[in-house]
């Protein structure tokens, strides 16, 4: 054999099935094969193995979930956002191994996980308010109240990591509620900021992370559901939380009730009218079609070829260097100020994406990679309470204004600002001391071929 053809050989040993240097890229099939996410990535095999597979079961899980998310089933939209952020943090941070960069698919992810943040944001505001409010009829704080809805398993823990499907298989979507909660990424570029947009999504491209689509997998029925009918379990169970706490001890604080669940109902109901705006959109359609299509016959640069052991762990001590270079800048700077919150939310970002890179390559080293997703995945739970809290203030500052000009008592504005201004600062000590037991920067077998027990 001639030395050319040994190394031909040992090429299509190590490049992924269908990749091979040198072949003809197949063209898609004319129905794409989308039963599930190709096996665990093996510990030899090449860092393309890793990277499609967590990219592929992520897409799986969005197509899964666009019916339901258009039908506003309870935790659909949260559940499609986390997978989109997924895919696309997974991509930006495993870039390297892509050439080119998919640039258009980052794109298509950005718009559309920004296009469901504002339902999001507004189903994490309804459930925040309940418990708010609950805490504000008696002596307990948020805290408190939210520790005992996870005690008697109510109310839905968006730092939890819960247990919505395939969120930690194929490269991770736990039901984290701070993948696609309250104060996200999309707010980076001028998103949500806790407000309703009821322009349909016709802002889309200020959102960091979403925009519109389309689903073509859903019934058809979306369009009588957008009229109005946004999230009624939430509504109800709100009402009912209301009348059971605080509207029987103060009849004072009925007004500001009411126009604090007003506002919220018209939030929840403009957020899930753009979501079936986006989902019925060509550029989603779009967007699934380019998904497909990279699946089949991704773009991958030389490196995508070498042993996943010797390459995936540089790549991610890339995201835990600028994890700790944010979190640096956030602890030297003066806390309660807008660059101390701005500095917060940064911290969280780079989390989260430390978080997904570590996760989607879990499977290669549980001891090393995996120990440092968990600690960025409290370090984004705590992070995200924070900025809960602030968009929560903002909420009830701007609420309390028209309160104020239409004449009302703003009392019950005030206690509930106090109280999640509590909250925040809470939050603000709790990563400072997550941080200090933070995992090493550099596990010994980083940057060298892993030998695991």
């Amino acid at each position: 054999m001639s030395p050319n053809g040994s190394e031909q050989d040992a090429r299509k040993k190590a490049a992924p099935a269908g990749h091979e240097h040198g072949a003809s890229p197949r063209l898609p099939p004319a129905e794409p094969d989308l039963k599930g996410p190709a096996a665990e990535p093996d510990l030899k095999g090449p860092a393309a193995d890793m990277l499609l597979h967590a990219v592929r079961g992520q897409f799986l899980h969005l197509v899964e979930l666009a019916g339901p998310a258009r039908q506003n089933a309870p935790d659909a939209v949260h559940q499609m956002r986390t997978a989109t952020r997924r895919m696309r943090s997974v991509l930006k941070a495993y870039r390297k191994l892509l050439d080119p960069p998919p640039d258009r698919l980052e794109g298509g992810l950005k718009w559309l996980a920004g296009e469901l943040a504002s339902a999001r944001d507004a189903e994490v505001q309804a459930e925040r308010l309940g418990r708010l409010l609950v805490a504000a009829s008696g002596d307990q704080t948020q805290s408190e109240v939210q520790g005992q809805a996870k005690d008697n398993g109510s109310g839905s823990d968006r730092h939890d990591g819960g247990t919505a499907p395939d969120e930690r298989d194929a490269g991770g979507t736990g039901s984290d509620r701070h993948d696609g909660g309250t104060g996200s990424d999309e707010r980076d570029a001028g998103g949500t900021d806790g407000h309703h947009d009821t322009s349909g999504g016709a802002e889309a491209e200020a959102h960091d992370d979403g925009g519109p689509g389309t689903d073509e997998h859903g019934d058809g029925t979306s369009s009588d559901r957008a009229d109005g009918d946004a999230r009624p379990d939430l509504a109800r169970q709100l009402q009912r939380q209301l009348e059971r706490t605080v509207l029987p001890g103060a009849p004072g604080t009925a007004p500001a009730v009411r126009r604090l669940t007003s506002e919220l109902a018209e939030w929840l109901d403009a957020g899930h009218r753009q979501v079936v705006l986006a989902l019925d959109s060509e550029r989603y359609r779009q967007l699934e079609a380019d998904l497909e299509v990279w699946l089949d016959h991704p773009q991958l640069a030389p490196l995508a070829f070498e042993p996943a052991r010797q390459v995936v762990p540089r790549l991610v001590g890339r995201q835990f260097k600028r994890l700790r270079a944010a979190a640096r800048s956030a602890l030297a700077t003066p806390e309660g100020t807008e660059r101390a919150e701005a500095a917060l939310h940064k911290v969280r970002r780079r989390a989260k994406q430390l978080r997904y890179a570590a996760e989607a390559a879990a499977a290669l080293s549980p001891v090393d990679v995996a120990a440092l997703g968990q600690a960025a995945h409290e370090i984004q739970g705590v992070l995200g309470e924070h900025q809960d809290a602030v968009v929560a203030r903002q909420l009830l500052r701007r609420v309390a204004a028209r309160a104020a000009y239409d004449g009302e008592d703003t009392f019950l504005y005030g206690r509930l600002d106090a109280l999640e201004q509590a909250t925040a600062q809470e939050a603000v000590s709790r990563f400072h001391t997550l941080w200090d037991r933070y995992p090493s920067a550099k596990p010994k077998s980083w940057g060298k071929p892993w030998k695991p027990s």
